[in-house]
């Protein structure tokens, strides 16, 4: 097979593990990607990893979008309980771990935007005649 074939499976370098492997020990990528030997220049616009084919595939083998989702169901349907003296409280609030953690699975997946998104539905009124 020649170089270029369309059917040959991406693999992520080994720079690439290894960013991964100390983003999941809670290093931020940018730090990261310093620490596994990737240029200053090039640890600062991350998304030259996190974007990257390989990077894709470390986040489809050990962060599945399905498995996501899933978790993230669960998450936002566990609700937050402590302790106090007339016995366990349960609140309203999802777990305060979820927020965190789902957070930093959609960033590292790059489905996580950090602009602030603007959704306008229209009316039910206007649409009266």
């Amino acid at each position: 097979m020649g170089v270029g074939n369309c059917n040959q499976k991406v693999m992520p370098t080994e720079k690439q593990k290894r960013a991964f492997k100390e983003v999941l020990k809670g290093t931020n990528i940018s730090q990261a990607m310093k620490d596994v030997g990737y240029s200053l220049s090039t640890s600062a616009t991350t998304g030259k990893l996190t974007g990257s084919d390989g990077w894709k595939e470390l986040m489809d083998t050990y962060l599945p979008e399905d498995e996501l989702a899933e978790v993230h169901k669960r998450l936002l349907n566990k609700k937050e309980s402590f302790s106090t003296q007339l016995g366990i409280q349960m609140t309203d609030q999802p777990h305060s771990d979820a927020k965190g953690a789902l957070d930093m699975a959609y960033k590292l997946r790059g489905s996580f935007s950090a602009d602030k998104i603007e959704v306008t539905l229209p009316s039910p009124l206007t649409n009266v005649q």
